[in-house]
């Protein structure tokens, strides 16, 4: 069964787009089929995103069988034909723009282990028990809120071949690089940061080393994140945001946890896991 709203206006370009299916995400998670039917009809006439740009709708929806076996949510969306709409419209045509991220609501979250719906099982999900891998089951969605491009790292993978700045380095970086070196023969020798280590930190050598430096302080904000923060706060009026210490899961909540938001793991990479701030810290600490 397919639901679909008219788009009167010719000028319009129109698109398919996957909007999700039944697979188990790399959250460990995976809408049920009776799930994936209540939200094709619930995605109709909501609006996509490229930033915080409001550009697309989807007219309409239907959900089918995948040549793997899995369903999903087919969509047709539509975009405007316009000068500011033309670099979008092309990326689209060219296949640069095709992932998509949702963000919806779900009532019920059910273990794959045990069955347990109220969120008190101790099982995990990602891990195995018993050879079978824990993924949450989602089921009977509340709401569906504005779909979005997923954002190509194209700049990076363009610049592949030159070095990164320290300055644009995360201290995480910084470690694993410090500890990748100090499994090599040379150690601390000749390493490009052994002058910051003993510069900044008074020590030298294996003493400067970052895994004796201090990565509790808060982590940088890139542009992109804060320009993410600012949609998650405008959009889904949410405070914070969360990810999961397993499973890497996303989750944007208000302060009071009276709304728990699914969002796409690959949003704010500098959160850590386990780790909880508001959606005002982002926006104030780009750097």
């Amino acid at each position: 069964m397919g639901y679909e709203v008219v788009e009167d206006e010719p000028e319009y370009y129109k698109f398919e787009i996957r909007l999700c299916d039944t697979k188990i995400d790399r959250d460990f998670e995976r809408f049920t089929l009776p799930c994936l039917r209540k939200l094709s009809k619930m995605f109709v006439g909501k609006n996509g995103f490229v930033g915080q740009d409001s550009i697309a709708k989807i007219l309409s929806t239907v959900v089918l069988k995948g040549k793997d076996g899995e369903w999903f949510i087919k969509a047709n969306a539509s975009i405007k034909n316009i000068p500011e709409n033309f670099k979008v419209i092309e990326e689209i045509k060219s296949g640069k723009k095709k992932e998509v991220s949702i963000g919806c609501s779900v009532a019920t979250r059910t273990c794959s282990i045990c069955g347990d719906s109220t969120g008190s099982c101790n099982h995990k999900p990602g891990e195995y028990y018993n050879g079978k891998q824990c993924f949450m089951e989602l089921n009977d969605p509340t709401d569906v809120f504005e779909w979005a491009f997923v954002s190509t790292p194209v700049k990076e993978e363009t610049n592949m071949d030159k070095p990164k700045p320290l300055s644009d380095w995360t201290l995480g970086e910084v470690k694993e690089h410090c500890k990748e070196q100090r499994d090599t023969p040379a150690r601390c020798t000749g390493c490009k940061m052994q002058k910051y280590c003993d510069q900044y930190f008074g020590r030298q050598g294996d003493a400067a080393a970052p895994k004796y430096w201090d990565l509790t302080e808060p982590p940088r904000w890139t542009e992109q994140e804060v320009e993410d923060a600012r949609a998650v706060k405008r959009l889904l009026e949410a405070d914070s945001v969360t990810r999961a210490a397993y499973g890497n899961g996303l989750v944007a909540i208000k302060s009071d946890w009276s709304v728990s938001i699914v969002l796409s793991r690959d949003c704010f990479p500098s959160l850590r896991p386990g780790e909880i701030i508001t959606l005002d810290e982002i926006i104030g600490g780009a750097e």
